[in-house]
């Protein structure tokens, strides 16, 4: 099953993350799995890292505000810089 692009809970289903009542509690979840997709600047989980970059990549398709920093995400190519930024902005990736 593809992403939809509708908002980041999508990964939350994708990883067999419950979506709790507290969405802030499945965030937190979420922003675990990304922070365990690499060890000493080596990605140890390619798959999370794809799953990242393809919900991120049907995000940008239906993102409301069209801002140009989910694109600008998109085009990070080193993993350590893209998921840094990626966390901060996990929360904002959603759409009205």
């Amino acid at each position: 099953m593809g992403f939809k692009g509708r908002d980041w809970t999508e990964l939350a289903i994708r990883w067999s993350i419950p979506i709790d009542q507290n969405e802030e509690i499945t965030l937190n979840k979420v922003d675990q799995i990304i922070s365990s997709v690499m060890v000493d600047f080596e990605v140890i989980n390619k798959e999370v890292l794809m799953d990242m970059r393809e919900f991120l990549r049907e995000f940008i398709k239906y993102e409301s505000y069209k801002q140009p920093i989910f694109e600008g995400l998109m085009k990070v190519e080193e993993p350590n810089t893209f998921i840094k930024y990626y966390r901060y902005l996990l929360s904002q990736m959603w759409n009205v």
